[in-house]
């Protein structure tokens, strides 16, 4: 634990960039999106993959039972 208490974030610290991008004017109306703090990274190809995404979906669904459509 001493090791990665450098990198551990209080829940203050790790709830801010969520309150931000929530609260803020500047994002209004931005979804579906990946943020990693303040920041939206570029994506990969294979991040943006509809294929690839809507297989992921239909597993998960029928892992869990749930009965939705992607959006």
């Amino acid at each position: 634990m001493r090791v990665a208490s450098p990198f551990l974030l209080s829940p203050e610290q790790g709830a801010e960039p969520i309150v931000h991008v929530c609260a803020s004017p500047e994002f209004e109306g931005v979804t579906g999106t990946y943020w990693s703090g303040l920041t939206r990274p570029e994506l990969t190809d294979a991040a943006r993959d509809r294929d690839d995404a809507e297989r992921l979906w239909t597993l998960s669904a029928n892992l869990t039972g749930v009965d939705m459509p992607p959006t």
